[in-house]
């Protein structure tokens, strides 16, 4: 499971305590569509030598490390929509 598991639920909680709940909730989203990316190419990293497509592990490993960053700038506007 990913160290991430549950945490689609934290901030599903914290969305009460929101300052401006439309803009906590688009951030959530972004999140979520972040997570899930990063968590695609880590996953399609693991396979791809196997597979017959010529990209490299570490391109997928890049596209997450995109995707993380992305999902760190989403946290951060979440968490100062409640104060944190």
């Amino acid at each position: 499971t990913s160290a991430m598991y549950g945490i689609s639920k934290v901030m599903k909680e914290l969305q009460e305590e929101a300052n401006d709940i439309v803009e906590y909730t688009e951030n959530m989203n972004e999140f979520d569509a972040y997570l899930r990316a990063a968590d695609t190419a880590c996953y399609s990293a693991n396979f791809v030598e196997f597979s017959a497509a010529k990209t490299k592990p570490e391109k997928f490993f890049e596209d997450a490390r995109t995707e993380t960053g992305l999902m760190r700038g989403a946290m951060d506007r979440m968490a100062s929509e409640i104060g944190l």
